[in-house]
């Protein structure tokens, strides 16, 4: 991609950065209607090895717990958590997440809503059958936020991956975290911030470093109609209904409002170079231009952010 954008009077070089970090971003633009969902647990096996390793750390293990896991999706983690000895799971998710990320879903549709929800129903079934049914029957689904979340004190873990970087109300989610879980009770959140390289993911990523929240929502909004006017609809729908602005000090005021202590909170980056130099880079050239609150550098430096939290 061959050309510039202006906005706020400075002038952005777009180097095909989207092609670059995200090669297979075409995938998102197909239909839901026509897409064939093949579910893949194993190939998440090792997001698990990560967070039991993370976990010992603090004394904890996901074995014989009763797991909450918010932004279940097709279950794929679910029913690999639900293989350790003693663990039950219980997976919640909206359908809207689906519906605004389509290009040929509308929420306004109630077939629309009821297709995409039929369709994580029918994936579940097919993970489900390549458990046996003794992991399986540990195994249970509910369609909603953790933001209306109604079971009071009940898990001794919560648990999300690449989750809460789309709850748009972070600290209500925060709020009905601390009722789900037990006192003493352990939270593991895996995230992609949206104030990190990638953190527009593939329809917000623009094609310059840092396009998603260097621009306001008005010059995303052109940059989109000007360069991808075929992704508009799906593009400033993700933006607007599917991406929070949450900085790692929403992440601990939140935490310290609820009642959680933090036992971890780190990110690892993208970048080649030493993180010194990049700080000394993004501190320079990227932090000063974004006009949003409570920005650091490392809310730009880390991709995904791991989170663990105890509640007092």
């Amino acid at each position: 991609m061959n050309s510039n954008f202006t906005a706020n009077g400075k002038e952005y070089m777009l180097e095909g950065l989207r092609e670059k970090l995200k090669p297979d971003w075409k995938e998102m633009l197909n239909p839901v209607k026509s897409r064939k969902m093949v579910p893949t647990p194993y190939s998440q096996a090792e997001f698990l090895v990560k967070a039991e390793g993370l976990l010992s750390k603090f004394g904890e293990s996901l074995v014989g717990k009763d797991i909450l896991e918010i932004g279940c999706g097709y279950g794929n983690h679910a029913y690999l958590m639900a293989k350790y000895e003693g663990t039950r799971v219980h997976g919640i998710d909206v359908d809207e997440y689906t519906v605004n990320q389509s290009v040929d879903l509308n929420m306004w549709n109630p077939k629309d809503i009821e297709l995409a929800h039929n369709n994580v129903v029918n994936i579940r079934k097919d993970c489900s059958a390549l458990f046996p049914e003794s992991i399986s029957k540990k195994v249970t689904f509910e369609t909603c936020g953790i933001e209306s979340y109604a079971t009071p004190n009940h898990h001794d873990i919560i648990f999300s991956f690449d989750v809460l970087e789309h709850i748009l109300d972070l600290r209500l989610a925060f709020s009905q975290m601390a009722n789900a879980v037990k006192s003493g009770g352990i939270l593991y959140h895996e995230f992609n911030p949206f104030f990190s390289l990638t953190g527009g993911h593939t329809l917000c990523m623009l094609d310059f470093h840092y396009g998603h929240c260097l621009l306001n929502e008005d010059d995303f909004k052109r940059y989109i109609q000007e360069f991808r006017p075929d992704e508009e609809k799906i593009a400033l729908n993700f933006y607007k209904k599917c991406l929070n602005r949450a900085t790692l000090f929403d992440i601990k005021s939140y935490a310290k409002e609820f009642g959680f202590e933090i036992l971890h909170l780190n990110g690892i980056n993208f970048f080649q170079a030493p993180e010194r130099a990049v700080i000394k880079e993004l501190e320079t050239t990227i932090l000063p231009y974004i006009k949003y609150p409570n920005v650091t550098v490392e809310d730009l430096l880390w991709d995904f952010v791991y989170l663990v939290m105890r509640k007092l």
